[in-house]
């Protein structure tokens, strides 16, 4: 089985499905979470496969996009960020954006059998680079999402874009 984690942080679920046995496929666009998820792999045994792809997650590959750190030192959520289409600010981190549909074609044998996105808005830009994921007659069984409304419209997407995406693909 095939795990997708968009937006993975640390490593929370991505670490804990390769533990379990999945393939994991990880986005994560922040370099310092990536180098800490890199970090934990070799800290406890992995029965599966982790791929990790530092880059920002988009509706097309090509270009960069600005993550302007959210979170702060003593911050319930230190090491969080907002991807942002630019211009970034003083402090952004400047990262290049891809579609997962580009990136999975080098992954053709894959059917994902899970997929949890936490990108802070940016949901539905990921789920329409994912596109593919949908259509290739292996869709996920589940996906899982977080939601903000706020967020959603601050990334340039209507506030039920994720709603719509999953609804027309038959998801409840």
């Amino acid at each position: 089985e095939s795990f997708m984690d968009i937006g993975s942080n640390i490593g929370a679920f991505s670490l804990t499905f390769a533990h379990l046995g999945y393939r994991v496929f990880a986005f994560e666009a922040m370099q310092y979470n990536a180098e800490l998820q890199v970090a934990s792999i070799g800290s406890f045994p992995m029965k599966g496969e982790l791929n990790l792809f530092n880059t920002a997650v988009a509706s097309e590959t090509g270009g960069e996009l600005c993550v302007h750190p959210t979170g702060s030192a003593g911050n319930s959520n230190s090491g969080n960020g907002q991807v942002s289409p630019g211009p970034c600010k003083a402090g952004d981190e400047i990262v290049p954006s891809y579609a997962i549909g580009d990136i999975m074609k080098q992954y053709s044998d894959v059917c994902i059998a899970a997929m949890k996105i936490d990108v802070e808005g940016y949901e539905g830009h990921a789920l329409r680079g994912a596109e593919s994921l949908f259509t290739n007659g292996c869709p996920p069984c589940a996906v899982f999402f977080e939601y903000n409304k706020e967020y959603t419209l601050k990334a340039g997407l209507p506030a039920r874009v994720v709603f719509d995406f999953l609804s027309k693909r038959g998801y409840v």
